[in-house]
């Protein structure tokens, strides 16, 4: 067993263990597997001393007598490979904040009884993990990252104006970082390939804002603490970005295809038009050809049927007319959903546009259908009732 797995699993066996300078103090009783495990701590090359009542003996733990207590002292814990402290606060605190910014390959805390690697991760391990996501962002977008004797490292944005964050934190602030979810969504969205650059330079404009007015020693700070604000500030300025952006093609792209529903809804407007306006003038020279003489009542009947057969077609045309608007109608909701889901901003500039296009699809798909549907019910009453009007005629 490696010498450091051996320390932690007699820490685990001990009845107390604490980290005092640089020193591993353990309170623990002599047993077969504490005496085994000193023997590997030893023979790893850690430095130990076995004290018995409070004066340091020669002989090595598994000397004495069984269920004897006896303090033992490992020296030399100040390796970076190979940490143990306290509780999170003292990892953080380790060798000056050497561990601020990355996580050590290997450690355990002796509060919280977690060693690396292990699962569940303890809770206040995962709240250090999201902090180190986090100074990894900052590292990501800053215009530059220099050495600092005091933190991990000093980052630096020059946008309006110059500002400098200092990657220091004290563990209390782990309780306030934000959740995997919205790191996740902080991450994905500035670091998205489209508009990339423009992505980081929005992101570092909200730091700056967000961090001028706050004592140079507390940004980070401040900025783990107001992540979400961080995000639903750089989501609005982007969004803005991106409408001004696109305002111009997307208007440009709709006038297009606003042009061409327009064009639509005259060529139909017109094929149709033009069909059904001859059907009651149709109708009106076929009333107008009905005799009174007895004669002509084949005849008569003739033009009647034909009339209710125009009728028949107008309703056909009337039903095709529609319809095609309604596919144009299908087409422009489509349009405008997608516009909506794309940018609201752009959408509700384009509104005044888009309104008018759908009270033109309004008066096509109802108030025609409806005015040529009232004057062919004109028309075909007006030669039902002149051949009805001549057929009494005839028949008296």
């Amino acid at each position: 067993m490696a010498g450091f797995e051996s320390i932690v699993q007699l820490c685990r066996k001990a009845d107390s263990a604490s980290v005092v300078g640089t020193d591993l103090m353990l309170e623990l009783r002599k047993e077969v597997d504490t005496a085994t495990l000193y023997d590997a701590i030893e023979a790893a090359g850690w430095r130990v001393t076995l004290r018995v009542n409070g004066r340091e003996v020669p002989t090595p733990l598994n000397r004495l007598p069984d269920n004897a207590h006896a303090t033992l002292i490992i020296h030399g814990m100040t390796r970076e490979r190979e940490v143990l402290a306290n509780n999170i606060a003292s990892l953080l605190a380790y060798n000056g904040g050497r561990f601020l910014g990355e996580m050590p390959r290997n450690f355990y805390l002796i509060e919280e009884d977690y060693a690396a690697g292990e699962v569940p991760v303890h809770a206040h391990v995962a709240q250090y993990q999201r902090v180190l996501r986090v100074v990894e962002f900052i590292r990501e977008i800053a215009d530059d990252v220099r050495e600092a004797s005091d933190a991990d490292g000093y980052a630096v944005f020059l946008t309006n104006r110059k500002v400098g964050v200092p990657l220091i934190y004290k563990h209390w602030d782990l309780d306030h970082v934000g959740t995997d979810t919205e790191i996740d969504e902080i991450f994905a969205s500035v670091f998205n390939q489209h508009h990339e650059d423009a992505r980081k330079d929005i992101a570092r404009r909200a730091i700056v804002r967000m961090l001028a007015g706050v004592a140079r020693e507390d940004r980070f700070s401040s900025f783990v603490r107001s992540l979400r604000h961080f995000k639903e500030t750089y989501l609005a300025d982007f969004d803005i970005y991106a409408s001004a952006f696109n305002f111009d093609n997307a208007r440009d792209d709709f006038e297009r295809k606003k042009l061409d529903y327009v064009v639509k809804l005259n060529s139909i407007a017109t094929d149709a038009m033009g069909k059904l306006i001859a059907i009651p003038v149709a109708q009106g020279l076929l009333a107008s050809q009905i005799k009174p003489e007895a004669a002509m009542a084949v005849a008569n009947q003739a033009l009647l049927v034909a009339s209710f057969i125009f009728a028949a077609i107008a309703i056909i045309i009337i039903l095709s007319y529609s319809l095609s608007i309604h596919q144009i109608e299908s087409e422009l909701k489509s349009e405008v959903k997608l516009l909506k889901s794309q940018s609201r901003l752009t959408y509700e500039k384009l509104k005044p546009v888009i309104n008018r296009l759908e009270l033109r699809i309004c008066i096509h798909l109802w108030g025609i259908p409806v005015i040529m549907v009232a004057l062919l019910c004109v028309t075909t009453a007006m030669t039902y009732y002149a051949y009805s009007a001549i057929a009494v005629t005839t028949s008296t």
